[in-house]
Formats: structure tokens, sequence, C-alpha cells
């Protein structure tokens, strides 16, 4: 990673079309790199471990830890890492684990947040809103990594009962491998400590082991028959030699009964922000999880489409999935779709069932419903509020950020907004960023290159200021029809300045929909964010807006979005090296 420089958010009103956006808080610059990705991280005192044992919801469930992290004195589901404010390597592992680093060996570096054999942190490469356990295996220097995670006293039931969880490596090109063990109770507690084994090979016995985990999300179980109502320990040890990352989650125990949960329903529409008479489709989509202890058949879910929290029209039935194994998960599909169309707040309500649903003891989690998307205002927007980090190019030359937007009828757009960070005045002889001219630019997009085409029109210039914020910008050649298609908008980054501030979100995110160039591009061209790196998985905040409403004072107005919370700098999803530097910063 590249070095970083602290810049306060300075939050100062702000003047004529610029809406108050920023937030105290701060941010982190990367110097040397042509596109300055800057993170955010929301500042809270407290750092208290917070644990999450057998599920009293669920049944079928004996035990589930999915290492959800959140401030004791404000619990709730969810990685909240922004609770802790020591960043990865300080979060809370769950209350009643024990962790053992027998190898003792020192990390590299790049993954010194595993500064103990396992530790709880955000999925950064999957869904930094699930927190989940790593371990590592690469070290400096390189051997064989000896670090196990141990469950706490766990009752299995008698009968038919299962371990599932969920387990990923990193790195393709470096996957690690582990083993599960169970040790009985009468042969425990697990012993040992940094640098010693102590009795956890000699009295446990290995349930599962896999040389090399998929690099995708892969779901794991093992029948546990031969330790019906018996009290265990289960251990999750990486056995890897100079690998690199091993993450595991959502370990359970289960017994024999079926439990259907409906899980990460599809957001509504790409769109969280439609405009007053633009039609937009639905987004039909959910997940199956099976956490109960039986196979289960014939699943399907009935998708009702509600708007302002009312069902809305005839409820759309799923295509069938045959057979969904204990501890799966897997999307259900739709036969036909929705349009959004008439002012409100629309959303999805989800509900399955499977052919053991009247064996289920609660049905509670059959049922979910997805993030709304509210049509009426003026502003059509796929980025959600508030922002999350901030995106630059820095080349120096120019260049565009923006995003696609598909229409389905003809529309009268009059301007873009987009979203600017607040940044300190530079320090001589650094290029001062406040007074520069801000151009946003709506462009067709060109259906045989798959990108971005010929320029339609631009907006009027506004000035760039220190403060930030929103800018409303109309179109300089007046409004503009569209009609039905696919169009591109984006903000031009003035030549010969600084990386412009422009605000960027990680909700809502959806590959292919943001696009990015520069003259000296080293892609050749137009080019979607994510293309250079996972931690650009983001949406620019660059929106068209329908109409300009003015106050009496003749200042345009939005309402300001929350501060966006900081996250810890971008964490590289593989071993291999950072990509070289592609335009130095601007020299002093």
């Amino acid at each position: 990673m590249g070095e970083f420089s602290r810049v306060p958010i300075l939050g100062h009103a702000l003047q004529k079309t610029v809406i108050k956006y920023a937030q105290a808080g701060d941010t982190y610059v990367p110097r040397g790199n042509n596109m300055i990705h800057v993170p955010m991280r929301r500042l809270l005192a407290t750092s208290i471990v917070v644990a999450f044992g057998a599920s009293s919801s669920l049944h079928a469930q004996v035990f589930y830890q999915n290492f959800d992290i959140s401030d004791p004195m404000n619990p709730r589901p969810g990685c909240n890492t922004g609770d802790f404010p020591g960043g990865a390597g300080t979060y809370p592992f769950p209350v009643g684990w024990v962790k053992r680093n027998v190898d003792n060996r020192v990390p590299d570096a790049s993954v010194a947040y595993v500064n103990e054999a396992w530790e709880v942190r955000e999925d950064f490469n999957f869904d930094v809103t699930e927190c989940a356990a790593f371990s590592t295996s690469w070290y400096s220097p390189a051997g064989a990594a000896n670090d196990w995670m141990w469950t706490p006293l766990i009752s299995v039931p008698a009968g038919s009962a299962t371990l599932s969880w969920r387990a990923v490596a990193y790195d393709p090109a470096y996957p690690d491998g582990y083993e599960v063990r169970v040790m009985q109770a009468a042969n425990g507690p697990p012993t040992g400590g940094t640098g010693t084994i102590g009795n956890q090979i000699t009295n446990s016995t290995t349930l599962f082991s896999v040389a090399a985990e998929q690099s995708a999300w892969t779901q794991h179980a093992v029948g546990l028959s031969g330790f019906g109502g018996q009290q265990v320990y289960f251990g999750f040890r990486n056995n890897s030699n100079d690998k690199f990352l091993l993450i595991i989650d959502d370990v359970k125990v289960v017994d024999a009964t079926p439990n259907l949960s409906a899980s990460v329903a599809a957001v509504s529409s790409p769109y969280p922000r439609v405009s007053e008479g633009t039609q937009v489709d639905a987004r039909l989509g959910v997940r199956a999880l099976n956490v109960g202890g039986a196979d289960l058949t014939d699943v399907v879910a009935t998708a009702t489409i509600k708007r302002d929290g009312v069902a809305f029209g005839t409820p759309i039935i799923s295509d069938v999935i045959a057979s969904l194994p204990i501890g799966a998960a897997q999307p259900v599909t739709f036969p036909i779709g929705h349009t959004f169309d008439g002012n409100g707040v629309w959303s999805i309500e989800y509900s399955l069932s499977s052919a053991q649903s009247s064996s289920e003891i609660s049905l509670l989690d059959n049922v979910i419903e997805s993030v709304p998307t509210a049509v009426g205002g003026n502003e059509f927007a796929r980025h959600e509020l508030p922002p999350t980090s901030v995106l630059g190019i820095g080349a120096g030359s120019g260049g565009e950020i923006g995003v696609q937007f598909d229409l389905q009828t003809t529309s009268t757009f009059e301007g873009i907004r987009f979203a600017m960070n607040a940044v300190e005045p530079a320090v001589p002889p650094d290029p001062e960023w406040a007074g520069r001219n801000l151009v946003a630019n709506l462009r067709e997009f060109d259906t045989s290159t798959g990108k971005p085409g010929s320029l339609l029109a631009s907006t009027t210039p506004v000035l760039s200021t220190n403060a930030g914020g929103a800018y409303d910008a109309p179109f300089s050649g007046g409004a503009q029809v569209l009609v039905p298609g696919r169009y591109v908008i984006t903000v031009s980054e003035p030549m010969s300045g600084p990386a412009m501030p422009l605000f960027v979100s990680a909700q809502r995110y959806e590959a292919g929909a943001g696009w990015i160039d520069w003259p000296t591009n080293p892609l050749g061209g137009w080019a979607h964010p994510e293309d250079f790196g996972n931690q650009y998985l983001i949406t620019p905040d660059v929106s068209l807006l329908s109409e300009f409403s003015l106050f009496k004072d003749g200042f345009e107005t939005a309402d300001s979005p929350a501060a966006a919370p900081r996250m810890a700098a971008p964490t590289r999803p593989t071993r291999r090296a950072a990509p070289t530097q592609l335009v130095p910063r601007v020299p002093r």
C-alpha cells in the first residue's frame, strides 16, 4: 500500500449552488497514485468484546457463530468495525472461543493485522458488511502455520446432528488448507499456547481436512452421529505452509429439525432514488439458505411487490429449487419481472417455503424484505447515501469518472448533481483545489463497443470549494430529452490540478455500472473502477436531475446525508504485489 497523508474534512458552510455535504471526520489520501481512494471510518471510543453464541430463535440451531461485532452499548447485527477505532487486528473475538498460536511465527507485513492465531475483521474481498475469522500462513521468514481456534463447549443433540461452516482462501495462487477437529469434554479442555501444542492433537480427532480451500465462499457440513448426546469442542487449525489468508464464517451445530431461511435479498432496483415520471425495472432475487439439520426439497419463493408498505398487484412465484442440502445456499430465480411505475417507496417482500416447511418450528426467518427504491422528487441516482469514500484520478491531465443509467421511457433532465469531499487548503507549491471549474457530461452509450460514446451535452461550469458539498449544475444547452436506452454521466477532473475528491458509495454497488478514463489510462480507454482492484467496488456519486428546486434566495438545496463512516485503508485480497504507480504525484 502507498504512503498516506491525513486530511481532515472541514464541513464549512457552502455557497451558491453548493449544498453542505461533508461532516467532521478524517480521510486518507494515498500519495503517488493516479487513482486517489479515500476510505473513512467513524471514530467511536468503545472497544468491548461482543459475542454471539447459540441461537434461541432457531430451535434446530444448537450453536451459531457469525463473528459479528458491535459496540455493546449499542448492540446490533452486522460487521460494525466503525465501533472500534483501533482497526484490523484489534477487533474483539467471540467470548468463550480459545485461540492457540502454536507456530509463533511473524506474519508478513501485508497481513500483520493477523497478530494472533486468528483475528476477526470484515470480509474485505467479497462483502465488507460481513465479519469473519481470519488466519494466515504467510510468514516472514516463510514457514508452516499451526494456528488453532476452538469453540466453547457444545452439547451435541442425541440422534442426528451436523456441524457446518463456510470457508474461503482469498488468493487461488496461494490457497490455504486446514483441518477441523473434535475434542470430547472428557479429554479437554484444549491446552497449549503460544509455541506450545498441548493436548490439541493427542486428545482430538480429525473430522474434516482439505489441502487447499476454494477461492470462493464454500459451504461445508459434517455429520456428528458419533457424538450425539455428548459435550465437545470443535477446533479449526490452519496448517498451511507459506500461503496467504484462510477465512472461516457461520460456524453452526444443528439438530435434525428442518429450517429454511431467506437470506440476502436483492436490492429492489439498482437505483435508490428515481425521479418522478421515470420507470425502473424491479430487481427480483433472494437466496434460500438451509440452516437446519435436514435436506430440503421443492424450495420456492413468493415475491410480494409493495408500494408504501402495502401489497401491490399479484404476487410473483419463483422457479423451484429441487433440492437444498444441509448448510447450502442457492439463489432463487423468478420467471417474470416487474416495473416500478409511480411515486412511492417500492420494496419486495420474499417468503420462502419447502416441502418440509410444516416441520419447521419457526417460519419467521423464511421472510425477508428488499432494500427499497423511492420514486418521486427530482433526482435519478444509482448511489446510496451516505457516501463511504472518495475517488479521484490525480494524473494532472484531466479525465472523467461517472456511472451509467438505463431509461425505460422518454424522459427530460435539466442537469447533473455530483458531490465532493471537503479538503484542506493546499500548502504551496501544491496546486489548490478551490476555484477550479467543475463540469459534468452526458454521453451516449456505444452498444458496438460496450463503452461510453459521444458527448451529448455538458453542464455549465461551477467553481470548486475546499468546503466540498453537492453541486447541482444545469446543462449549458438547456434541458435534454432522452429516449429509452443507456446513457453515461460523468464528472471531469480539472486539468493540471490535484485529484478531485469525488464522493463514492459502496452500497448498492453493481459491477460494470461505473466508468473512468483519462489520457494516460494504462488500460487504454474507458474502464470500470473495479478493473483497478477490488478496493474500487464503488458507485460514483453522480446523478441526473429532472428539475431544479429553488429556495426563495435562489440557492440550490438538498438534504445533507450523514457523515460517511471511516474505514481502514484498503487491504489486498491477493498476495500478488500492488499495481505499479502509474502517474507520479504532482511534484513539489
